[in-house]
């Protein structure tokens, strides 16, 4: 019966028609307090796998959100520090044409640019650690 079930969910995936009879469609919330369940159990019935409290996740870079309107210049002031760490100089990986960065500095010329969000990445290099990544993500209106 449960080959049969399984089955049928592959199927009925592959082929994009829905969900089939007797399958659930979204599985059942895992409370993130672990609902007294030992770390790494997953609910009662619940096929979602909760890690462990101690679990390594890897943290989202670092964003810092601006707005400015259309054909308008932006500078926006960098952190001092990201991810707890002094920043010893910023460096570009990916930006816009009329944009750069010059100390905790970055300034861009928004002229001829559509409105839209626009992210920006800036490489944090420290003195002592490994760099971090800080995102900018500028709304243009």
């Amino acid at each position: 019966m449960v080959r049969q079930t399984v089955a049928a969910a592959c199927i009925t995936l592959l082929l994009g028609t829905g969900v089939s009879p007797g399958i659930p469609a979204d599985p059942p919330p895992v409370s993130a307090a672990g609902g007294g369940n030992a770390p790494g159990a997953a609910a009662p019935g619940s096929t979602a796998f909760e890690p462990p409290a101690r679990a390594r996740v890897a943290q989202p870079p670092d964003t810092l959100r601006r707005t400015v309107a259309a054909g308008e210049s932006v500078v926006v002031s960098l952190p001092s520090s990201v991810g707890g760490r002094r920043v010893r100089a910023y460096r570009i990986l990916r930006a816009p044409a009329l944009s750069g960065v010059a100390d905790r500095s970055f300034a861009w010329a928004t002229e001829s640019v559509p409105a839209r969000t626009h992210d920006i990445l800036l490489r944090a290099e420290h003195d002592t650690a490994a760099p971090d990544t800080l995102v900018l993500r500028l709304d243009v209106q």
